[in-house]
């Protein structure tokens, strides 16, 4: 579905208001005093125990011919040998390198570009994965064989990449059509560096946050290992188209695909669309370019805003802070969907490994990391083994899906384990103040400026909800029969390089957009289960992606309003503290 669009001025005010109170409070990165166990105590020998004793049963299954596992598709298997190197790499071990190495052969023997046969067949976000699981081996094992397989799959890839010149003409050699030489009011951007998704339908104009993102992220590590620039400079342009196309200035999330031809972006979201890109910032942040500072605004935004997300991290109740994408698909059968957090939870550890230790943002990444750890060993863990839902109930025998799911949060936990103290015992967890002291008050008969400012905020939210809820009764009493149709602003902690001119467009057509739809369903690699359906066909209605907005048809400013109304309600009802602010 399109993205909503209104042209009420009092509307913008109002969400200016409330999203930048939200922005302020996500910036802090205070963790949040509802989360589900954020602590964990468990020692590294423990958690580098637990890790083994998942990965195992994956590392016995994986065919010896073709590096794959049979009941993975190609997709998930590049991802399991990713995650078995990535392992053995916070691991300090060199375990399985032997097994990586050969298994990427394996599969390159039979499928020479790393292009899946699956259907859909020839998508270009399978080789990229392929091209990251080389590289996690290569960095691993200090492997110059894997390296050069890495830089040989992105080295394909640019057949697909779109250039600077492909940007300016609108043209491109894998297309047998023209697009919009610029979607966007701004015309210095283009849609240079965009990646096309579908490899061999000439007239697919689709580039996706799982193909474009994986091609920011294996660039920039490329160019992390070798300094050639450019990897940083297709990286980072990369990364600029999607900031410029599939960013959110409301959510602040990546939306899924864009379509060159028709300017239009798909609404549907998943957690590995954030993490790809997330991955790619966490290089390009600290990168000698000239827009480092940008990047390193960027990604602080979306990682307060997408481990927040309420599509799939669960906002309260008991579960609080758990991930639970794919939470509604039936465990006990593969989907490719159980296992797009593992993107997520690898570019956390990333962003959270390249900071310093008393960035506040790492300890709110790691206390997020350390809730999934223990949600998986109380609640999704059986003689260990694990199931792809994190909240439960566990299985009562293995699934390679929900092993694999499992494997990077493990890892994770192992990098981020206590430090030894002195006396041979370890320290926990640390948590923010935000988490443990509660809320404090000062003795003094004064009030500090942090004070006041939090009052003048607490009040301005007062009187944004008696704004929100005038307009809202207006708005009901009038009825309108349509949308207007202009993009609703919001502020952001950086301001947008660019803004969306984007054609109207019908429901119907823009859900033939999803590219990922076509791919949900794809099993085993070799297996009888195929999904044997055209490419832009739907899913299943169980494997519908959660969506940031209401379904069934065109997501009205009203339903936005009342989702931000509530989150203030919330606040006042003591469910949420209010931003935390620090006196001068």
């Amino acid at each position: 579905m399109m993205r909503p669009l209104a042209s009420h001025s009092g509307i913008r005010t109002l969400l200016r208001v409330l999203l930048a109170v939200g922005a302020v409070r996500c910036q802090d990165f205070n963790i949040p005093q509802s989360w589900r166990k954020p602590t964990s105590s468990l020692s590294l020998a423990q958690r580098v125990s637990l890790a083994s004793n998942a990965i195992s049963p994956l590392v016995t299954s994986i065919n010896p011919s073709n590096g794959t596992n049979y009941e993975l598709n190609t997709w998930q298997s590049a991802g399991l040998l990713a995650s078995i190197a990535q392992l053995d790499y916070v691991s300090g071990a060199q375990n399985n390198h032997e097994l990586v190495q050969q298994s990427v052969s394996a599969f390159q023997s039979s499928h020479l570009a790393f292009f899946d046969s699956q259907l859909p067949r020839n998508v270009t976000s399978d080789p990229l994965m392929w091209g990251l699981a080389a590289y996690y081996g290569a960095r691993a094992y200090n492997d110059t064989v894997l390296l050069d397989t890495s830089k040989s799959i992105w080295s394909s890839v640019q057949t697909y990449v779109v250039s600077a010149q492909n940007g300016a003409s609108g043209t491109q050699a894998t297309k047998n059509g023209t697009f919009s030489a610029s979607c966007l009011s701004n015309s210095n951007y283009t849609s240079a560096g965009a990646v096309f998704w579908q490899a061999t339908i000439p007239n697919n104009y689709m580039s996706n946050a799982e193909t474009v993102g994986a091609y920011v992220a294996l660039s920039a590590h490329l160019w992390e290992a070798t300094r050639d620039t450019e990897y940083l400079d297709s990286a980072a342009q990369s990364a600029q188209f999607m900031y410029n196309y599939l960013y959110s200035n409301e959510l602040q999330i990546i939306w899924d695909t864009f379509d060159l031809k028709a300017c239009t972006v798909s609404q549907l979201n998943w957690t590995y669309n954030q993490g790809f890109l997330m991955e790619g910032l966490s290089i390009l942040s600290s990168a000698p370019v000239i827009s480092n500072t940008t990047w390193t605004s960027l990604l602080r935004t979306l990682v307060s805003s997408t481990t927040l997300f309420p599509a799939w991290t669960s906002p309260n109740g008991t579960n609080a802070g758990v991930l639970i994408e794919a939470s509604n698909i039936n465990p006990r059968v593969n989907s490719v969907l159980f296992d797009y957090r593992n993107v997520f939870i690898n570019a956390l550890l990333e962003i959270w490994a390249r900071i310093p230790s008393n960035d506040p943002m790492a300890a709110f990444i790691e206390a997020f990391v350390i809730v999934q750890f223990n949600a998986l060993q109380d609640l999704a863990y059986n003689h260990d083994t694990y199931s792809p839902v994190w909240t439960g109930p566990q299985l009562p025998q293995m699934v390679p899906w929900g092993q694999l799911a499992a494997i990077p949060v493990l890892s994770a936990a192992i990098k981020m384990a206590p430090s030894p103290t002195s006396n041979g015992t370890a320290t926990s967890t640390p948590s923010s103040p935000a988490a443990t002291s509660g809320a404090a008050s000062s003795s003094s008969g004064s009030l500090s400026g942090g004070a006041i400012a939090g009052i003048v905020i607490g009040a301005g939210g007062v009187l944004a909800l008696v704004a929100a809820s005038v307009i809202l009764v207006r708005r009901h009493k009038r009825q309108r029969a349509s949308e207007e149709n202009e993009q609703q602003a919001a502020v952001q902690p950086f301001m947008p390089s660019a803004v969306y001119r984007q054609p109207a467009g019908t429901a119907e057509s823009v859900r033939q957009l999803p590219a990922d739809y076509s791919r949900k369903d794809r099993h085993g690699y070799g297996s009888g289960q195929r999904y044997v359906g055209s490419p832009l066909l739907t899913v299943p209605d169980s494997e519908e992606p959660p969506s940031a907005l209401p379904t069934g048809g065109q997501a009205t400013s009203t339903d936005f309003l009342y989702e931000v109304i509530e989150q203030v309600m919330d606040r006042m009802r003591g469910r949420e503290e209010p931003p935390a602010y620090t006196g001068q």
